[in-house]
């Protein structure tokens, strides 16, 4: 923005995607990519498994053991660029996002100003601009890996045992849905958080640009009791949002848990009676720990 010649800054979010727009989209499909080849690493594990079960030669388990590694090489190789391909340009929207946030408070109105505390100001510029670049950078992503997972995983255990790749259909939902609930609490926790942090910061300028005045009025201790008060507010309610998510982290991982058990109580009877290998069994949990992993961080 040239703002000198009078260039005013966009309202809308679409015109500071446009200029990253072709760059980001690479960068996604590398994701993909990388996503598809993180699942992928269970079917070589069911191979070496198998390979073991049947005919255990040192010929096939090297050549096992080689897939599973140049998988694994290729899948960071490609989290690598994806890292590379997304992460610059959405800093650069941050910084253009800022840059214009704070011509916009130039260019704005003394009333438009007055209505805002300072400490509210700098809160918005600082901490809501960079939640937007985590979820362009790694939430959206995160979202969309775990998605392409989940349908891959899917086809993979349906093709081993329709009961398993149920209990796995299953459980990936059952995980999503328990975080509506958290989603809705934690935004309102989040939004408060904000605003108290707002406001702290406008008391910590306003007591450092008037310092003279209140050592002169021996104002000093009630100033200090007003913003010891301020801080535990909001120490208790970031305390309350932090027990929030673990609250919900253990209801995942129970979830998980009885996820796993279901497994092992269909697959079992299976290996036994030859209905399902040995290895298709280690790769259900394989492709189990790899998604639900990915679910339970996104947390």
């Amino acid at each position: 923005m040239n703002y000198d010649a009078g260039e005013r800054a966009p309202l809308k979010f679409l015109p500071y995607i446009a200029p990253i727009r072709w760059r980001w989209a690479i960068g996604m499909l590398v994701a993909v990519g990388a996503a598809i080849l993180e699942i992928s690493i269970p079917q070589m594990l069911q191979f070496i498994v198998d390979e073991l079960t049947r005919n255990a030669t040192e010929t096939g388990i090297w050549i096992g053991g080689s897939l599973v590694l140049l998988i694994g090489v290729g899948q960071a190789s490609l989290a690598y660029w994806r890292r590379w391909l997304i992460v610059d340009p959405t800093s650069t929207m941050e910084m253009r996002m800022r840059m214009n946030f704070f011509d916009k408070l130039l260019r704005a109105p003394l009333s438009m100003i007055d209505r805002w505390s300072s400490g509210q100001l700098l809160t918005r510029s600082m901490s809501d601009l960079g939640t937007i670049r985590r979820w362009l950078s790694f939430a959206l992503v995160q979202l969309i890996s775990v998605a392409v997972m989940f349908l891959v995983g899917s086809s993979f255990m349906f093709g081993a045992s329709w009961q398993l790749a149920a209990v796995f259909v299953v459980t990936v939902p059952v995980l999503l849905v328990s975080l509506v609930s958290y989603v809705r609490k934690y935004n309102a926790y989040t939004q408060e958080l904000q605003q108290l942090t707002g406001d702290v910061s406008t008391r910590i300028e306003e007591s450092v640009r008037g310092i003279r005045v209140i050592k002169a009025l021996g104002r000093s201790q009630e100033e200090i009791q007003k913003y010891t008060a301020a801080v535990e507010e909001l120490n208790s309610l970031d305390y309350r949002r932090s027990m929030l998510v673990a609250l919900v982290a253990f209801y995942q991982r129970v979830i998980v848990g009885v996820s796993t058990l279901i497994a092992l109580w269909v697959g079992v009877p299976q290996v036994a009676s030859g209905e399902v290998s040995l290895g298709s069994l280690t790769a259900y949990f394989a492709v189990l720990t790899v998604v639900l992993g990915h679910v339970l961080r996104s947390t």
